[in-house]
């Protein structure tokens, strides 16, 4: 339970990372798209 626990919570820090990098390309890029 104790590594599910742990990978989850990794996937968890990867996917906020890819989401905060896929964020500012599209600020760079696409900034009408932003809410």
């Amino acid at each position: 339970a104790k590594a599910e626990s742990t990978l989850g919570a990794a996937k968890r820090h990867l996917g906020d990372e890819l989401h905060d990098k896929y964020r500012v390309t599209l600020d760079d890029m696409k900034p009408e798209y932003i809410g």
